[in-house]
């Protein structure tokens, strides 16, 4: 008889690669490889299902752009 673990929380394998892109995205990887890897044809998709998982990117954005005008003075 199979044991079961109740302290683990039953997932599917959709939440995994759900997860596994968004990990990547915030982790700075490439759209285009993310959409490789999971094997979307458009990169639309890819950007219409993941772009909102990085609300710090607006912040990291800012940072980029403000230390590139400081360098550039």
């Amino acid at each position: 008889m199979k044991e079961e673990n109740k302290n683990l929380t039953k997932i599917s394998f959709h939440d995994l690669r759900h997860s596994a892109a968004s990990f990547l995205l915030e982790q700075g990887i490439n759209v285009k490889v993310i959409q490789n890897i999971l094997g979307y044809s458009d990169i639309k998709v890819t950007l219409n299902t993941y772009a909102h998982i990085t609300e710090d990117g607006y912040s990291e954005a800012a940072k980029t752009f403000d230390n590139f005008y400081k360098s550039s003075k």
